[in-house]
């Protein structure tokens, strides 16, 4: 018998929409002064952690290291929460591309 051989699925536009949406929200903090968005950034932290790590790690370093320091100043063991965090995921990437030659 013929087995139907698997495609892939297209990515749902939910997704797409979703992708767009984040790289927005990006955008925005990245335009703010760091203190505010260091304040939101505490406040989503509050909703979910994964998020403003996320966000964090796709700012340029300039910017995740100045809205760092303003968060330091507000709530110095959130911003080390999230430092850690930062550190051991870009310690898993690094492994990552290390173990597939990359």
């Amino acid at each position: 018998a013929d087995i139907p051989a698997i495609e892939e699925p297209e990515p749902a536009p939910k997704d797409a929409r979703r992708a767009e949406a984040f790289k927005r929200l990006m955008r925005a903090y990245e335009n703010m002064e760091p203190e505010s968005a260091a304040k939101a950034l505490a406040a989503l932290a509050d909703r979910d952690l994964e998020v403003v790590v996320e966000l964090l790690m796709g700012f340029k370093p300039r910017t995740s290291g100045a809205i760092l320091d303003a968060l330091t100043q507000r709530d110095a063991s959130l911003a080390a929460e999230l430092s850690y965090e930062i550190w051991r995921r870009s310690g898993e990437e690094a492994t990552e591309a290390a173990d597939s030659g990359r």
